[in-house]
Formats: C-alpha cells, sequence, structure tokens
C-alpha cells in the first residue's frame, strides 16, 4: 500500500519502531551514571563495615540503602519511559491499520497490557513478563508516597494491577527493599548492573519490530 506521494504509510510506522530500537543505547548512556551511583553506593557500604563503630555502620547502611533504592527507581522510570515509546508506536500502528481497512492487527491487541505482555520472558513462577515487571516497579517508584496502607484498600484498577505484579516478583507492602527485588527478580542481583535492563528492553523491542513486519508482510502491506 502506497499513498499519492509513493510512501508507504505502514513502513513509516514500522521506521518509528525501527528507530527506537536502533536507539536503545541512548537508554543505556542514561542507565550508565546511574550504575556508577549505585556502585559509589555499595562502596560506601563496604568500607563503613571496617569501622568496629556498629551505630555508624547502622546510619551508613541505612542511608546507602535508601539511596540505591532511588538509584533503582529512578532507573526503573527510564526504561518506562522507553517502554512507553514503543507502546505509543505499536498503538499508532493499530489505529492507522484499523481506521484504513475496518481489520485490526493480530502480533498483540494493540492495547499496552497486550503489548507489554507480548515478546519478553515470564518472570520465574509468575504471569508476567520482565517488561511488565519494569513497568510496575516504575509505578511504584514514582506513586508508592500515594498509597494508602493497607495495600488491599486501594480500588483504582491501575493501583491494583501495579501491586499484583509487586507481589508476584517478591515485592511486600512496608518493605523498604522492593525496588532491590525488582532489580534481582530481573536478573541485577548486584544492582550497579543497571545494563540488564538495557537488555531485556531491547530484546523485546526486537521481538516487537520483527513480529510486527512477519504480519505486515504476510498481508502484503509492507
Amino acid at each position: 500500500m502506497k499513498t499519492n506521494d509513493g510512501v508507504n504509510p505502514y513502513a513509516l510506522h514500522m521506521l518509528r519502531i525501527e528507530s527506537l530500537y536502533r536507539n536503545s543505547e541512548a537508554v543505556d548512556r542514561a542507565l550508565a551514571p546511574i550504575g556508577d551511583a549505585i556502585a559509589s553506593c555499595a562502596q560506601n557500604l563496604e568500607e563503613a563495615e571496617i569501622t568496629a563503630d556498629s551505630a555508624y555502620i547502622d546510619v551508613v547502611i541505612d542511608s546507602e540503602t535508601e539511596m540505591i533504592e532511588t538509584h533503582l527507581g529512578t532507573a526503573f522510570v527510564v526504561c518506562q519511559t522507553y517502554v512507553t515509546s514503543i507502546v505509543s508506536s505499536v498503538m499508532a500502528l493499530h489505529k492507522f491499520r484499523k481506521k484504513e481497512t475496518g481489520v485490526d492487527l493480530l502480533t498483540t491487541k494493540g492495547n499496552k497490557v497486550s503489548i507489554i505482555s507480548f515478546g519478553s520472558h515470564f518472570i520465574k513462577g509468575s504471569c508476567y513478563t520482565e517488561i511488565q515487571t519494569i513497568d510496575a516497579f516504575a509505578n511504584y517508584f514514582k506513586h508508592r508516597d500515594e498509597w494508602q496502607q493497607p495495600w488491599s484498600t486501594l480500588s483504582r484498577p491501575a493501583q491494583r494491577h501495579t501491586i499484583q505484579v509487586l507481589l508476584a516478583a517478591g515485592g511486600e507492602e512496608g518493605s523498604t527493599g522492593n525496588l532491590r527485588t525488582g532489580a534481582e527478580v530481573l536478573g541485577n542481583s548486584e544492582y550497579k548492573n543497571v545494563h540488564v535492563f538495557t537488555a531485556i528492553l531491547t530484546n523485546w523491542c526486537n521481538n516487537i519490530r520483527c513480529s510486527y513486519d512477519s504480519e505486515l508482510r504476510s498481508d502484503s502491506l509492507l
């Protein structure tokens, strides 16, 4: 399919997804200083353990672990921004296809939940993908102070969904280490290895672009 000026609109939509895939290194560059900051916190913890002053050790542990949580939360939000860009691009492709032909694409259902559930590994022992987990922990970091306790009293669907993913990933209500738990379940047990998140995002985006490319080609739209 081409427009009057010879441009294939489906190719333009796929070009947007392709460019996001190629530019995932920008996410990696954004995450790099966060990883360095977490490594610095870990170093401070190691140095504190050398002292015999238990009160000082406790203060340092509380301070540095809180900073690690904050840095990891920031990393999750950076990743979520990338996820949102991919989701928006895929939704735009679905919208165009539906508007032009009245027929929807089949790779996903074209909504956020379906898109972030596709093309990513499931967290061990759960029904949620790595991308869903990243998205949920980013939401937790941004909104945790707004949530009343107990979590069971939260009624908004988005909040309840986020909590379901958190709990499935090992998060706990009242825990001060939920973001570290999120990092661990995603394969970043040392916390500083935030590049693990980039690899997850890149793999997911590649699966998205390849699957939609294949579907569009099978329908002779590319």
